[in-house]
């Protein structure tokens, strides 16, 4: 029976040290994160790196950035996901168009339908421009999402408040009496 007791202890006592040494590892995570570096590149634009690995995509940002829990960045890196899927679809749309009136504007013989065809490159060529926009206003959100998670990991801003889910919690309460 005694050495029962001993056992139980012995891996209570294991337990605990356990415990607390996760809490440490979790606490030195959590206190010790590091800004992420930025370096131009002529031609793959901008590069982010974190601790000398480089992130690619957006859902490598997604890792570092979400556990910060800072509402801003988030709606930052959300808001250039979407904006990038939007403009990549007008891009190939675009593309797409613009190409079909090229095509048929230099093979088609019929001279009554060429102002349909330099309609449709015109309006591929538009439509592209819009989505190249799109895609350096993609760029330029990511590029802030990232400076904001690094201004609070450097202690130069602090992590927003989340916003409240309901707008009448803000309103005061009110005593009938």
């Amino acid at each position: 029976m005694k050495e029962c007791f001993r056992r139980v202890r012995f891996f209570l006592f294991i337990l605990a040290g356990a415990g607390f040494a996760s809490s440490l590892w979790a606490d030195d995570i959590q206190w010790k994160k590091t800004p992420i570096q930025t370096r131009w590149s002529f031609w793959d634009g901008m590069e982010y790196s974190l601790n000398g690995e480089k992130l690619s995509g957006t859902s490598s940002l997604e890792d570092v950035i979400f556990p910060l829990n800072d509402p801003e960045s988030i709606r930052l890196l959300k808001n250039s996901e979407t904006t990038g899927l939007i403009g990549g679809i007008g891009w190939t749309l675009g593309n797409l168009t613009a190409g079909w009136g090229a095509g048929n504007l230099l093979f088609n013989d019929s001279p009554s339908t060429n102002s349909t065809h330099v309609a449709f490159l015109l309006t591929g060529l538009g439509v592209d421009l819009i989505a190249s926009l799109l895609g350096l206003d993609s760029q330029s959100s990511k590029y802030n999402a990232v400076e904001r998670y690094n201004r609070v990991v450097r202690g130069e801003d602090q992590p927003l408040p989340q916003a409240p889910a309901d707008e009448k919690s803000l309103l005061p309460a009110l005593d009938k009496k």
